[in-house]
């Protein structure tokens, strides 16, 4: 099988691109994105500077909702990976220095769940809800926290 960054599959690769193409677009509608970064820029400010992020996540997002600006790093899941390969992200999440949220998008409740448990022992503003969701309910989608005890609005959750 021909692999495109060595990793995954190319129509994997595309489809998870797709995806967050839509879900920048679903944040670009609610008139409240202030800024996006996508991968490419995040990697690039990983390898090139001292400032980088403590991981490459999928995007950086910053919004601004009844003039509080808020910024998160944004973290799409569609298809699953193994368990420590998720640890390894929960660590990197633990020790950045530089953001205060995380919004973790997964295709299906399966996945979610799954992502879910593993980050449940984390003392971090990580958020979990579904594709389907923020594309038609965009920032009123429900969210759970690491947790999963308490569920809220993304919105109300970059509010606080």
């Amino acid at each position: 099988m021909i692999r495109g960054n060595g990793s995954k599959p190319p129509c994997t690769s595309v489809l998870h691109a797709l995806d967050l193409n839509e879900i920048h677009l679903a944040l670009k509608g609610t008139g409240v994105l202030v800024q996006w970064r996508p991968d490419s820029q995040v990697r690039s400010r990983n390898e090139l500077t001292s400032t980088g992020y403590a991981k490459d996540y999928d995007a950086i997002v910053r919004v601004q909702i009844d003039a509080v600006e808020s910024e998160f790093a944004l973290e799409y899941e569609r298809t699953p990976k193994a368990k420590h390969r998720y640890e390894f992200i929960r660590n990197k999440i633990e020790h950045e220095d530089q953001l205060r949220r995380f919004v973790l998008i997964a295709a299906n409740y399966h996945l979610l769940n799954y992502v879910a448990c593993i980050f449940d022992v984390t003392r971090r503003a990580v958020y979990f809800g579904l594709l389907a969701d923020i594309l038609h309910r965009r920032l009123d989608m429900d969210i759970l926290d690491a947790s999963r005890t308490r569920q809220r609005s993304l919105r109300e959750a970059l509010l606080r």
